[in-house]
């Protein structure tokens, strides 16, 4: 093996040396920079989950939120349904409230004239046996 020529080692630590040094110097600075940014999305992104905040959660919330009022208008229209059936049966309790006390009334008349009628059967039979 022979060693290589002495031009060529010259010629490469003189004009390829500079540069070579140059674009590892950039290199390494570029990821430097991109690492630090990094590093500080990172920090940023701990420090916003402490905090609780996050796209996300306000997605899920933002979802939540909606499946609740629809929910809540679901249960306000069973509601109103409700109150409607319950209008409906007091109305039917008190017109049978009413149907009963007219009946009522009508049964009293009824045994009182009936009390009467039976009254003057008696007094009538009664009388007719104490003249004989």
């Amino acid at each position: 093996m022979t060693p290589p020529e002495n031009e060529l080692l010259q010629f490469i630590k003189d004009f390829l040396w500079a540069p070579v040094l140059g674009l590892i110097a950039w290199a390494w600075n570029r990821n430097e920079r991109e690492h630090e940014m990094l590093r500080n999305l990172h920090e940023s992104l701990k420090s916003n989950q402490s905090t609780g905040y996050s796209t996300l959660n306000d997605r899920v919330m933002g979802h939540i939120d909606e499946r609740v009022e629809e929910v809540k208008a679901a249960h306000g229209k069973r509601i109103d349904k409700a109150n409607e059936h319950i209008i409906k049966l007091f109305e039917n309790a008190e017109r049978d409230r009413s149907a009963f006390r007219e009946a009522l009334s009508q049964h009293a008349k009824d045994s009182a004239d009936r009390h009467i009628e039976l009254i003057k059967a008696i007094h009538t039979g009664l009388a007719g046996k104490a003249d004989k």
